[in-house]
């Protein structure tokens, strides 16, 4: 259980925001389970995306990225009252270069002498870095850019229309029952009370909500996704799924969205939470029922083995011991779920691609979290 405590200056701080960056957060992120069934926005995609427009820093923060994700490179906070993503671009490629150096260290020095080897992941960000902050603010800009146009601008119009219709359903939610019921009806998993915004994880973590809480719906994520800086230059944010009401909400954001809306959202696995609003909910879909084979802990796993990874660092990554890891490893090998490479003295491990298929094709996949536990991204 993660718990995010949220006194009354917390509470009037938290808004609802558009951001197009954190859509495409939402979309790259490693660890998210992001995929919209009507636009085929799937996990093969972005891959083949990124690979294919040679967005090799992109690359390179997706690979390594742990807990924590710089906060330069979704800078969706600026109130306003459109989102517009020529100002996001803007921000990004102008963050000062000791707010980038700050933020990147933080992301290469939680990995510095835990595996004992320097990942290529890391070395491509170093050698980025070497030309200058500004220069990798503007490169980073450039890429995110090429992504949009690439991935997420044909998409757009629709994704928008979508948002802006949860934010609108969500208000009157507010307006009918009070921001506490709205907060619990981000998300099955999510419930507000007692002062704190709960959300059902493996993980026990309890963190605070100072400066308010910034609320992104987002079509394509299929969970939620929780970003807290322990160094509190930001407030929290979090991105949830458009459209997956708890039980209260359920009403208006159908009547909102319409009757087509609710026909197609019951043919690509939206659903309604049932049951006490702090359980964790079953899942649905391939990936679901991969989960309730294989196990929390292995699927997290299998989730962050797109590239290939040493049971070191995999245990580091997600607070693990390595004979933990080395247990599920070996049974995920034995279903053929993961292959095994030896490279010298080191053993690499990779999904296979049976597991690939089903982890893009199902729904809400846990998503691994590594690194410092107080901080950083967390995700169902």
């Amino acid at each position: 259980m993660i718990r995010l405590a949220m006194d009354a200056d917390a509470l009037a701080a938290t808004r609802f925001a558009l951001s197009p960056l954190m859509q495409a957060g939402a979309a790259l992120h490693p660890h998210a389970s992001v995929a919209d069934g009507r636009h085929r926005l799937s996990g093969a995609v972005v891959r083949r995306v990124v690979a294919g427009r040679r967005l090799h820093l992109i690359a390179a923060v997706r690979s390594h990225v742990g807990a924590y994700v710089p906060d330069f490179m979704t800078p969706g906070t600026a109130a306003g009252p459109r989102p517009d993503l020529t100002a996001e671009l803007h921000r990004v490629a102008t963050t000062p270069a000791d707010v980038v150096a700050r933020q990147l260290g933080r992301m290469l020095d939680g990995a510095d002498g835990r595996t004992g080897r320097t990942p290529p992941s890391e070395r491509v960000l170093r050698r980025f870095l070497e030309r200058g902050e500004r220069d990798f603010a503007e490169r980073m800009a450039r890429e995110m850019h090429v992504f949009w146009e690439s991935c997420l601008a044909p998409l757009w119009p629709a994704l928008r229309a979508r948002a802006e219709a949860d934010l609108e359903a969500r208000a009157r939610h507010v307006a009918g029952a009070g921001l506490g019921e709205a907060l619990s009806s981000l998300h099955p998993a999510i419930a507000y009370g007692a002062g704190s915004l709960r959300f059902c994880a493996e993980r026990r973590l309890d963190v605070r909500a100072g400066g308010g809480l910034l609320l992104f719906p987002s079509p394509l994520a299929r969970s939620w996704l929780l970003s807290v800086d322990p160094w509190r230059e930001r407030g929290p944010y979090l991105i949830y799924p458009a459209g997956v009401p708890g039980p209260a909400a359920a009403r208006s954001l159908a009547a909102a969205r319409g009757p087509a809306a609710r026909d197609r959202d019951g043919a690509t696995g939206g659903r309604v939470a049932a049951g006490p609003a702090t359980a964790c909910p079953a899942t649905d879909g391939p990936a679901g029922s991969l989960g309730s084979l294989v196990g929390p802990a292995r699927l997290q796993l299998l989730a962050d083995l797109a590239i290939p990874r040493t049971t070191t660092e995999l245990a580091r990554r997600h607070q693990l011991s390595a004979s933990t890891v080395s247990y599920h490893l070996s049974r995920l090998h034995r279903a053929g779920l993961v292959t095994r490479t030896r490279q010298a003295n080191r053993v690499y491990y990779e999904r296979s691609g049976s597991a690939a298929v089903l982890l893009d094709e199902g729904a809400d996949t846990p998503g691994a979290v590594g690194g410092e536990p107080r901080a950083g991204v967390l995700s169902a």
